[in-house]
């Protein structure tokens, strides 16, 4: 693999995640780690699908157009904390200042440092990497609970690859 990819103390940040859904009525968890909502979704939980779904599709959006995708990472190596569905999760944003803005923003990651990755090295090795070790990928996780979107490195490939293919066309 490139580097490790590390889950121990980033864990704590995983039940932050999860409480947003705690007016949830059937406790079932989706692929993404997201727990499925109930008849009657409570106000986090439907301001934490609104801003994942629109930081998700700014993701791709942003990636196609710069080339580059950035996660973050510490002496120890990069993220990797556990989702509610326990799978594991490597973190990426669509520029520098989103990953900047967790670092400052949420305690688990104080202390880490923004890691640029290009675009072809994200496609041929770390998505391949990541499918192969059980990971997702978390698309511009945001705010001091640092939640957003699990997704399949093969999903996210794909998605990106219509994100290309679409602006290529404009």
């Amino acid at each position: 693999m490139i580097e490790k990819l590390v889950g121990n103390r980033y864990d704590e940040c995983a039940p932050k995640r999860r409480a947003l859904f705690a007016g949830s009525s059937n406790g079932r968890t989706s692929a993404s780690g997201a727990e499925y909502l109930g008849s009657s979704p409570s106000p986090a939980a439907i301001n934490f699908m609104s801003s994942s779904a629109s930081n998700a599709d700014a993701f791709y959006t942003e990636v196609a157009t710069s080339k580059r995708v950035w996660t973050i990472k510490d002496k120890d190596g990069f993220p990797a904390p556990m989702n509610a569905d326990k799978v594991r999760s490597a973190p990426f944003w669509s520029s520098e200042k989103r990953a900047q803005n967790v670092i400052d923003d949420a305690e688990a990651y104080a202390g880490f440092k923004t890691h640029e990755i290009s675009l072809d090295d994200f496609i041929q090795k770390w998505i391949p990497g990541l499918k192969r070790d059980g990971r997702l990928v978390g698309l511009n996780w945001s705010g001091p609970f640092v939640k957003g979107f699990d997704l399949d490195p093969n999903v996210v490939a794909k998605a990106l690859d219509f994100s290309i293919q679409k602006r290529t066309q404009e």
